[in-house]
């Protein structure tokens, strides 16, 4: 596991915060709605087919995975180009990138029961080889007010985890 090369990560955007928030208006969504990823923007559509519209405004080539919708329904958290853990207010329309990475890859977005924690996944890789060389599980509290925290590390080379973790009622369970 440890030899094998990672397809390169695509480069941070710049000024990540001004060129993904579409009007904040536009970028709500309420119950009953149905939420996707499509080319490269996240979208949202009423439940009978109507209203189909981008929540977000990201530029040409972006790729949006982890859509992740917290418990309550208020959140939304998704990994942009697998570098950067963004989340956002569905009832504000507010987005907030919690954590970006220059090499490696941010995916697995769990949150807990509560919606109050979301918690996801963090593989460092080595910038010359992209071989991953760390893997770690942060947190973030809702609302994103603060820094994400990191729970739990492994050096890959002498302990790599093979699973993911699973949160039960708010506790995180290795």
């Amino acid at each position: 596991f440890a030899s094998a090369a990672v397809t390169p990560p695509p480069p941070p955007l710049e000024a990540l915060q001004t060129t993904l928030i579409a009007p904040p208006q536009q970028a709500t969504a309420g119950p009953g709605e149905i939420l996707y990823a499509r080319d490269g923007q996240i979208r949202a559509i009423g439940a009978t087919g109507a209203n189909d519209r981008a929540l977000t405004a990201l530029p040409a080539g972006s790729a949006i995975r982890e859509l992740t919708l917290a418990p309550n329904g208020r959140y939304l958290a998704y990994s942009l180009n697998s570098i950067s853990a963004i989340v956002l207010d569905l009832s504000t329309g507010q987005f907030a990138t919690v954590d970006e990475s220059a090499t490696g890859n941010i995916a697995s977005f769990v949150w807990s029961a509560d919606s109050a924690t979301l918690f996801y996944h963090r593989l460092g890789l080595d910038a010359a080889s992209y071989v991953p060389t760390s893997s770690q599980i942060w947190r973030i509290t809702m609302p994103p007010a603060t820094a994400s925290q990191k729970v739990f590390e492994s050096d890959i080379a002498t302990s790599p985890i093979s699973e993911p973790v699973v949160v039960l009622g708010g506790k995180l369970i290795l």
